[in-house]
């Protein structure tokens, strides 16, 4: 069967009405042309069929190419992955794409004429008469989010975004994009559920903090007490001790010259002379050593218990004047050793004066505990600006620490050479809990042989 080209019975309808047009004129004519003028005739008439044939196929390839573009337009509307809908003023659905369709779980044919209203869920059909209300009141693009059914009754989330415009008669209409936004809804959900359940988590940690932290002030209640208790209870036999000794001391003493005293008792001279200059002493010796020993203790522990108790006056310090009137407070132990201090330029801080003194002080008392016999000692303080705050430096030239001490010199009762020196071993475990309470830090640099330097940061003024 052979397919008729309609452009050809078109063609044809023409000619045959151009034939008609033509013949008509002709009767009404009667001038007589020559020859040439007939022939000139009929070569325009050549010429404008050829330009008419030319222009006739341009026409049919103008039409294929918007026939074809109409095609491949009609493939993206229906085809897009979100749902378009053309809707009258009174929301009623004059065309739609096939994703809308297949969204809202029924046919083309089937949403023509329908108010959009039938697919929007019951309880968000007031949100959607407000965005339609909006889009014509404001021909602005409205966004609103909601839930639709479908055709099986399943409720999902779609994004309405939508703006107004004429429809094909011309009647005020507007144009919706309808995307399935019910993933993200749900993921919202499920990040949401994740927050509230991590929120409920942190108040229990919260709460278990708290728990934990008036456990910690109570224990820590407990141990100052009991700090205070042991030193009381441990130094008031520690007093009687030291009493009995010294007077057992001096009973010795008394025996010793009575025995000596004795006539014709050189026996008796020769057991108890022995015991009293030798075993006797040599016992009360270690003894008193001993007590002093615990009595030292004692009062270190007492000195740590009591750091963080007063209360502090954190104030902006001046720090060139407090370390003047340090330096002078050491000066006989300054001399003693032989040593120099040099103070520079110091920057001032922010701190309790109190403390920061007392900081400073076991700081210049640890390096001139230390200092190496065998050459002139020299400390050097100084201090410098910092982003956050301001640092200081302790230097000496003693006898260093080596790294394997670093840690274990902040430790309570820790000395580098137990057998030698004098003190508690404390004093910068004390500068150490200072700074912990004022939030600053300490830190040491060290080379045995040649000396170290201790940097103290504070907060800057």
């Amino acid at each position: 069967m052979t397919k008729t080209d309609p452009h050809s019975g078109q063609a044809t309808a023409l000619r045959q009405r151009a034939e008609e047009e033509i013949t008509a004129r002709e009767a009404g004519e009667s001038e007589v042309f020559s020859l040439e003028e007939t022939q000139h005739a009929i070569h325009e008439l050549r010429v404008h069929q050829i330009e008419l044939e030319m222009q006739n196929d341009e026409l049919r390839k103008a039409h294929a190419e918007l026939e074809a573009a109409k095609a491949r337009y009609f493939d993206l509307y229906d085809l897009a992955p979100v749902g378009y809908c053309t809707l009258s003023e009174q929301g009623l659905i004059l065309e739609a794409n096939l994703t809308a369709a297949t969204l809202l779980g029924t046919t083309r044919n089937k949403l023509v004429n329908q108010p959009l209203s039938h697919f929007i869920f019951s309880e968000d059909v007031d949100a959607y008469y407000l965005c339609r209300k909006q889009i014509f009141a404001t021909d602005e693009r409205q966004t609103h989010e909601l839930r639709m059914v479908r055709a099986n009754d399943a409720i999902f989330w779609v994004r309405l975004e939508g703006t107004a415009a004429r429809n094909a008669d011309g009647k005020p209409g507007c144009r919706l994009t309808i995307s399935d936004i019910s993933e993200h809804k749900r993921a919202e959900d499920d990040v949401k559920a994740a927050q509230d359940a991590l929120l409920v988590q942190q108040r229990r940690e919260q709460q278990r903090l708290k728990k934990l932290n008036r456990e910690l002030n109570s224990r820590n209640r407990d141990l100052n007490d009991f700090v205070l208790v042991a030193t009381h209870d441990l130094r008031a036999p520690l007093v009687n001790i030291q009493g009995f000794i010294d007077t057992l001391a001096s009973d010795c003493n008394q025996a010793r010259a009575a025995v000596a005293n004795i006539p014709n008792a050189k026996t008796l001279q020769g057991m108890l002379l022995p015991l009293l200059d030798g075993d006797i002493l040599e016992s009360v010796g270690y003894i008193r050593d001993n007590s002093r020993k615990m009595d030292t203790l004692l009062t270190g522990l007492l000195k740590i218990s009591r750091i963080g108790k007063a209360a502090l006056s954190i104030q902006k310090l001046d720090m060139n004047p407090m370390l003047a009137e340090i330096v002078l407070a050491k000066q006989f132990s300054i001399e003693q050793a032989g040593a120099t201090v040099q103070v520079e330029d110091l920057p001032a801080c922010r701190g309790d004066a109190i403390q920061i003194n007392q900081i400073f002080s076991n700081l210049l008392d640890n390096a001139l505990k230390y200092l190496d016999p065998s050459r002139p000692g020299v400390i050097r303080v100084s201090g410098g600006k910092r982003r956050k705050g301001v640092v200081y430096c302790v230097e000496d030239n003693g006898v260093g620490i080596g790294q394997e001490n670093h840690a274990l010199i902040f430790k309570a009762f820790h000395r580098l050479s137990p057998l030698e020196g004098i003190g508690q071993g404390l004093g910068l475990t004390i500068v150490r809990r200072i700074l912990d309470q004022q939030h600053g830090k300490i830190w040491l640099e060290s080379t045995p042989g040649q000396g170290s330097k201790f940097f103290v940061s504070l907060q800057g003024p």
